[in-house]
């Protein structure tokens, strides 16, 4: 029956690839993405295998918490449809009751243990629910839906640079963000990385498009938001990344002078506003919340004894202990694990991964100022911004591999974005 059902939504997938406007794209052919969806499907597959061998208990597997849970309110629909609307849109006007017959029986949908303000569960279930309305609650369909959301977050992505460089061959960059092992993993999982994918795909050719042409600026701006919206919700660290690599663009996009200057001033005044919310002593101290969650994590990891529980520089809430944590947190992101701390597939991929990133860095800074001129500063600069910000974060908070790897995918995704097109040039210019 799942078989059957898993081949008629694919099959509707692919319909849309073919048909629907958006996955329209010079240099890249409709077949092209059919293949990466069908890829991804594979993915799926291999997601599921792989949390089913590692974790013994299923409610400790992240790739299923969110459908789990899920499952809970979509089985009111049929019973009590008013109960699950509730859910659904979060009217608590009778939280008790929901409570009793729902929530207690969830096991992701408090976070009150968490910092929440840095992880939020209840959209990605809610949508669950909803997909468990059209899936028969089946699971893998709910990661063909995922799989696909994530398959047009890349697609904006590529849509982005395609207006940032025209005459660029996006193909190469399309198949390196598909095919890149972890990238290809947890955006083809009922996660939150899909719709991470979606947000800042959305959001980047939003505005590169606002810039662009001003035609539809309401209806852009208004999906602009929501995009926004759909970052700061499913992960607040994220969208603060974004926002600060957002003022760097724009600044040069308007300013239209020194480049450098720009950036280097833009940077002063975030780090002057950073320091001012520290020293204001009030709930949005961020070196309180990252302290925060990082003992978040540290407990839940000792919980659940986490297989890949790592040592990380502990962050007390003072500017000191802040400042000393940074170099390592973004060592951490970068180059960790090393070969000496594999204990599952995924690590050793990780690690695979990194010497590349690090070997096409190495080669790109190298070469790239005697061999192409970088005009594009804004695109670079807050590209740059927000993939080191957001490694900082997640390395200095996260205290297991395997989620660590996970949790950097959105800055490893900018950072191809800008490596695989200079890579090109590079080597173009030489042969």
């Amino acid at each position: 029956m799942e078989f059957l059902i898993s081949s008629i939504y694919i099959l509707l997938f692919l319909t849309l690839i073919f048909k629907w406007k958006i996955f329209s794209i010079n240099d890249i052919p409709r077949k092209d993405i059919a293949a990466a969806f069908l890829i991804k499907v594979l993915a799926a597959f291999a997601l599921i295998w792989i949390y089913t061998d590692y974790y013994k208990e299923r409610h400790t597997a992240d790739v299923f918490k969110y459908f789990d849970d899920s499952l809970i309110i979509t089985s009111s629909f049929l019973n009590n449809p008013k109960d699950f609307i509730s859910m659904i849109f979060g009217f608590d006007n009778n939280y008790e009751h929901l409570h009793q017959n729902y929530f207690i029986n969830m096991n992701h949908w408090d976070s009150s243990y968490k910092s929440t303000i840095l992880n939020e569960s209840r959209l990605v279930i809610r949508l669950n629910a909803i997909i468990g309305l059209i899936s028969f609650k089946k699971y893998f369909i709910h990661a063909l839906f995922f799989s696909f959301i994530s398959l047009i977050g890349f697609v904006y992505l590529i849509k982005t640079l395609k207006k940032i460089s025209p005459k660029e061959n996006v193909r190469h960059v399309f198949w390196t963000l598909i095919l890149f092992p972890s990238i290809l993993l947890f955006s083809s999982g009922v996660l939150k990385e899909p719709l991470i994918i979606l947000g800042l795909g959305g959001f980047s050719y939003l505005l590169i498009s606002l810039f662009e042409n001003k035609k539809k600026k309401i209806k852009k701006i208004i999906l602009l938001i929501l995009s926004l919206l759909l970052i700061f919700k499913i992960k607040f660290y994220v969208f603060c990344c974004l926002f600060s690599g957002l003022l760097i663009f724009i600044s040069i996009k308007k300013i239209n002078k020194n480049p450098h200057l720009i950036f280097l001033a833009n940077l002063f005044a975030i780090g002057l506003v950073f320091i001012l919310l520290h020293l204001s002593n009030t709930t949005y101290d961020p070196i309180s919340i990252i302290s925060k969650k990082q003992e978040d994590f540290i407990r839940l990891a000792e919980f659940y004894n986490a297989g890949s529980i790592m040592k990380i520089t502990e962050i007390k809430s003072n500017f000191s202990s802040f400042i000393k944590a940074i170099p390592s947190g973004f060592s951490n992101s970068l180059i960790r694990p090393f070969p000496w701390e594999i204990t599952s597939k995924i690590h050793l991929i990780s690690i695979l991964e990194n010497f590349l990133i690090i070997g096409l860095i190495g080669y790109v800074l190298s070469k790239i100022k005697k061999s192409i001129r970088i005009n594009k500063y804004e695109y670079i600069y807050s590209s740059l911004l927000f993939i080191v910000l957001l490694y900082c974060i997640v390395g200095m908070t996260t205290p297991v591999f395997g989620a660590l790897i996970r949790y950097k995918i959105p800055g490893l995704i900018f950072l191809l974005i800008i490596l695989v097109p200079l890579f090109k040039k590079i080597y173009k210019s030489k042969t």
